[in-house]
C-alpha cells in the first residue's frame, strides 16, 4: 500500500494527466547568475530520496532520470557523468499522502412522509473520497559553491490513469516543474 502511495506520488509529478490536478511551484537564489550554466548530472547515483521509507517500483528512478536528462537536454544542457565536471547537480524527493475530502450539501425528499404530509423534507448528504496526493521535487546544487540554487516541485492528486501509464505522467511532471528553470 505504501509501496503504490510512493509510486503514485512520483507519477503525480509527472504532469497534468485526465482530470487530475497538477500544482507546480519553484524557488531559486535569486543573486546568483544561471546564464553560466552549460553542464549538469546527478548528485549521486542514487539521487532518488524518499519522503517515507517504502519500497518503490525499481523502474521509477531511471524513468525519473531518463525524463530529467532529455528535459534539460532540449533545453541546451549537457549531460555530464563526471559530477565534479558539471556546472549543477540534480537530486529529487518523492512522497504521497492519502487524503479524505467530505463534502456535504442540503438535499431533499420529495413524495409523501406520514409525518409531513405531501412535500418535503431536508437532509444532509455526505460524499467522502479518498485519493492519493503524491509529490516531486526537483533540486538542483551549484558544484562550485556546493549548495542549492533552485528548488521546483509539483503536487498532483493521482489517478488510475496515471498508475497504468507512469512513463507518460513522469514525463509530463517532470517537464512541467523544470519549465520555470532556469529562471528568469
Amino acid at each position: 500500500m505504501v509501496a503504490r502511495r510512493l509510486f503514485a506520488t512520483f507519477i503525480m509529478a509527472l504532469g497534468a494527466v485526465g482530470c487530475s490536478s497538477l500544482d507546480v511551484h519553484s524557488d531559486f537564489n535569486e543573486s546568483f547568475d544561471f546564464s553560466t550554466y552549460q553542464s549538469f548530472g546527478f548528485i549521486s547515483d542514487k539521487p532518488l530520496l524518499f519522503a517515507e521509507t517504502a519500497p518503490v517500483n525499481p523502474l521509477f528512478e531511471g524513468r525519473l532520470l531518463r525524463a530529467t536528462r532529455d528535459a534539460l537536454e532540449s533545453k541546451g544542457y549537457r549531460f555530464v557523468d563526471d559530477r565534479e565536471q558539471a556546472d549543477f547537480v540534480i537530486s529529487f524527493t518523492i512522497g504521497a499522502r492519502d487524503k479524505i475530502k467530505v463534502t456535504s450539501y442540503p438535499t431533499t425528499y420529495r413524495g409523501y412522509s406520514r409525518r409531513l404530509g405531501w412535500g418535503g423534507a431536508y437532509y444532509n448528504e455526505v460524499d467522502v473520497r479518498n485519493y492519493t496526493e503524491g509529490t516531486l521535487a526537483i533540486d538542483l546544487f551549484d558544484v562550485q559553491r556546493r549548495g542549492p540554487v533552485w528548488h521546483g516541485w509539483a503536487v498532483k492528486t493521482i489517478s488510475a490513469r496515471d498508475r497504468s501509464n507512469p512513463t507518460q505522467v513522469i514525463n509530463e511532471v517532470v517537464t512541467a516543474i523544470l519549465a520555470d528553470f532556469p529562471p528568469q
